[in-house]
């Protein structure tokens, strides 16, 4: 009775909070909240279920810490988005969740005068047995493609917050509703645009780092998955990003040029379903890559070594090597 009490409130204080940026009704929500988080404590006895599980926090802690990518990997997601050009990141935090849902990862920060925190909870990366060995963290190649993912809301997400866009992603997000068969989970309109932006960088982070299968295998994962037909295009739009830094030190510097991106996409399909014989941009539904030559493919060009060039070959690698082919 007391769990179902808490999470019914909890999921209404999310809704709340997540809802439409009314800070004051968040606080409301949060002076209504804490109580019962005391009360749960309290009832529940969690204390003595907290030092009761310490054995397991500690191994959840060593399979993290085994899993923890190079410290340059962590220097290559934070130069990417731009952390210190606007975006001064005051730290990165990992927060395992062992009572999760398996797979699951949120991202979330806390500003602090002109500095964020940067922070990143997530689940098991595996559905574990009580009485198993292991506690489902000890996946090096999960805890970085999460993290990438998660610490970029930090740096998206504060970016598309009413009123700002409220037009664009109107427009964008018409494009799936239009197509139903590609729904995006029951995504918010905010969150779709979000989560595009971020996994384009997902994409890019991985050809930056040189690891062009990768990159394919994360786009790819994303048009099946979650139906980001759209995704190709926004790929190639950070490549002006990436080419022009001293002109966009930051993700946030870029975010008008990203934003005209977004609605050059929405304008130009809303215009294909009014008129199918409009001429049609060659688009493509999933990259290609050549491991030997670092050659990949977007959707209207093939890129080769020379352009890869531009990043040293010792630049570090944002996910562990795969071992697919």
């Amino acid at each position: 009775m007391i769990v179902e009490r808490f999470a019914a409130i909890a999921a209404t204080l999310h809704d709340q909070l997540a809802g439409d940026g009314d800070a004051e009704a968040g606080k409301r929500a949060i002076a209504d909240f804490l109580p019962l988080v005391d009360d749960f404590y309290e009832r529940a006895r969690f204390d003595n279920f907290y030092r009761e599980q310490q054995p397991r926090y500690e191994g959840i802690m060593a399979e993290v810490s085994a899993s923890l990518p190079d410290a340059s990997w962590l220097d290559l997601v934070g130069n990417y988005y731009g952390a210190g050009a606007g975006d001064d990141a005051r730290g990165f935090y990992l927060v395992p969740s062992p009572l999760s849902i398996a797979g699951h990862g949120f991202g979330n920060s806390v500003r602090r005068d002109d500095e964020i925190e940067i922070y990143h909870t997530f689940a098991p990366f595996c559905s574990v047995e009580p009485d198993a060995d292991g506690h489902g963290f000890d996946s090096p190649q999960s805890l970085a493609e999460l993290s990438v993912h998660e610490f970029g809301h930090s740096f998206v997400n504060h970016l598309l917050e009413p009123p700002h866009y409220a037009d664009v992603i109107e427009r964008f997000v018409a494009l799936y509703a239009a197509e139903r068969e590609s729904g995006q989970m029951g995504w918010s309109p905010r969150v779709n645009v979000a989560e595009h932006i971020i996994r384009a960088c997902e994409v890019r982070i991985a050809l930056v780092a040189n690891q062009p299968q990768d990159a394919a295998r994360l786009l790819q994962h994303h048009i099946d998955q979650y139906g980001c037909r759209h995704l190709p295009e926004i790929v190639d739009a950070m490549d002006d990003y990436e080419q022009n830094r001293e002109r966009y030190p930051s993700l946030t510097a870029f975010m008008p040029d990203l934003m005209r991106c977004f609605d050059e996409i929405a304008l130009r399909r809303s215009a294909l379903s009014a008129n199918p014989r409009c001429p049609r941009r060659p688009a493509v539904a999933k990259m290609v890559a050549v491991a030997d030559s670092h050659i990949y493919y977007t959707s209207n060009r093939r890129v080769g070594e020379n352009e890869m060039a531009r990043t040293p070959r010792g630049s570090p690698a944002p996910f562990p090597q795969s071992s697919e082919p």
